[in-house]
Order: structure tokens, then C-alpha cells, then sequence
């Protein structure tokens, strides 16, 4: 057998696999109103990577959408909830170990910790609450640049399109919350320890010997380093953008070690080099940074 005819099997092998795994997938999800977040992280994912290896002239343009619908998160001062699609999930702050929850974990093991005290501005409490805020918002950023393959995957089909966007998450505070903490940045009512840009850079996954911000690192970051903060004020959003060789042509300049983070699409006998990057924004900034939202 020639090695075209091999390679050529091999492919569509390969995105049969993926298309079935996403199809199980779909349906296991579908049959439960209220699942784990890791089964809808593991369809989004499946998604991408379809997304990724069907977008081809074996198969023609936008063969596969992907499945990541956005994370809205709200917080409360009493507690928060997290929704995506058609499911609403609830949290309290409280340390009832019953009804401990992976999303308010954080929060009873700040109350638990004694080295843990009132802030100058702040009770032990509300320090408590913005770290399990900044504890979410950490982990929903990095998830988002780690479902869509830390950058690594051809996305999406529209060439032409400078700045292609897939919004991850969004986080809202409530009017109580903002009422409470005022019109300030995180790190100007907390000590720098309880900081969300601290939070990124000293905490990781769970068994895993990485922190959010490494996790998070897209190809521009060694150049231009991001600071993580917010107010509670306005919501914010955390974004994948897949930018055209137009636009990081602009941006990026004669830096060579970003050349080898390119992507290559193809789109019948066109193909254009892209740069993926995420931010984490006011979602005010969306609509400056996103040429076109892709559908989710």
C-alpha cells in the first residue's frame, strides 16, 4: 500500500474515532439533566479536536462545530451559581461539610486555615469569599486555553477573518457583592496573598505539577506578561482567539521564537498561518478584540 493511500486511512480513521467518542459522549450528557462538569469539559474537548481534524477539503468547511457553550458565573455575596446551556447549578458559602462542593472548596478551606485573618479592610469571611471567587475564575481561564489545545490545534475555517473568538466564561458580581466591596480592584481590598493574580500564580490542578498562569501561557506572554485582576464592578470574560497572519503580523513584529507557535488552516486549496492567544478581559473589551464570535 502507498504511504498517501496509508496516510489517508489513517486520517479518516482517526477522525472516525473522534466523531464516535463525541457522539457517546453527547449522549451520555444528554440523558442526565444535571451532570459533572468534567463530562461537559471532555464533549467540548472532543469537539475541538473534530473541529480541528475535519475542517478539511477531505470533508469540506465547517464539517463539525464546536461544542463549548459559555460558563456564566455569578456571584453573590451570600453564595454564587454557575450555568452553561441549559444547566444551573447553585453554591452557598458555608462549611457544612455536607454540602461541601468542588466549586466552594476553597472558601471552607480558607475558613478552616487559622494563619488565615481579618484583612485590613476585610473579615476573615469576605477574604474567604474573594479567594473562592478568584480560585473559579483561575481554574474556568485555564481550563479554557487548555480545552482548546493550549494553542497547538488548527481552529475554525473563515481565513480571512482577522480575529476569530470563542467566549469560555464569563463572571458577573452581583449588586450586594459590588455594593460590599465598592469599585476596586481585587488587590486594593485584600493583601497580595489573596490576590487573583496570586491565586494564578502559586495554585494549580490537583495532582498536577503546574499553576493557572503556566497553564494559561499563550505564545505572546514571555513577551508581554499579564497581570491578573478585576473590579467588581463590571464582568469580565475569559476568551480563545484564533488571529490570522494580518493581524499577529501587527502585533507580533519580527519575533522569531513565535514563528513555531503558528498554525496552519486549510480551506480547499487555500490555507493561512494563524497565532491562537486567550485573554482574560472586561467582557466590555469583547467586541474590541473579536472580529467575529464563532458558534457554539
Amino acid at each position: 500500500m502507498k504511504k498517501g493511500v496509508i496516510a489517508v486511512s489513517t486520517t479518516i480513521g482517526l477522525i472516525l474515532l473522534v466523531v464516535s467518542l463525541l457522539a457517546l459522549l453527547n449522549f451520555v450528557i444528554s440523558g442526565y439533566d444535571r451532570v459533572d462538569s468534567s463530562y461537559s469539559n471532555e464533549l467540548c474537548k472532543a469537539s475541538v479536536i473534530a473541529n480541528s481534524k475535519l475542517n478539511t477539503p477531505l470533508f469540506g468547511e465547517g464539517a463539525w462545530p464546536i461544542q463549548c457553550p459559555t460558563v456564566y458565573y455569578f456571584f453573590g455575596y451570600e453564595g454564587f451559581f454557575i450555568e452553561s446551556g441549559d444547566v444551573k447549578q447553585e453554591f452557598s458559602y458555608d462549611t457544612n461539610t455536607r454540602t461541601l462542593k468542588p466549586e466552594n472548596k476553597e472558601f471552607v478551606k480558607c475558613m478552616k486555615d487559622d494563619a488565615i485573618k481579618d484583612g485590613e479592610f476585610l473579615e476573615k469571611t469576605d477574604v474567604c469569599k474573594i479567594r473562592n471567587m478568584n480560585f473559579l475564575m483561575a481554574q474556568a481561564h485555564a481550563q479554557c486555553w487548555e480545552q482548546f489545545g493550549r494553542g497547538q490545534l488548527s481552529m475554525f475555517d473563515r481565513l480571512d477573518t482577522e480575529r476569530q473568538c470563542v467566549v469560555c466564561a464569563v463572571y458577573d458580581f452581583s449588586d450586594e457583592v459590588q455594593k460590599k466591596f465598592g469599585s476596586y480592584y481585587v488587590e486594593d481590598v485584600v493583601e497580595e496573598e489573596h490576590s487573583f493574580d496570586y491565586m494564578m500564580r502559586t495554585n494549580g490542578p490537583l495532582g498536577r505539577d503546574i499553576t493557572y498562569a503556566e497553564l494559561a501561557n499563550d505564545p505572546l506572554d514571555p513577551y508581554e506578561p499579564p497581570y491578573y485582576t478585576y473590579s467588581f464592578d463590571e464582568s469580565y470574560a475569559s476568551l480563545f482567539i484564533a488571529n490570522n497572519e494580518d493581524y499577529f503580523g501587527q502585533i507580533v513584529g519580527q519575533i522569531e521564537e513565535v514563528i513555531g507557535s503558528l498554525v496552519k488552516i486549510n480551506v480547499g486549496e487555500e490555507s493561512r498561518y494563524f497565532l491562537n492567544t486567550n485573554e482574560f478581559i472586561p467582557e466590555a473589551g469583547v467586541v474590541r478584540e473579536c472580529d467575529l464570535l464563532v458558534e457554539q
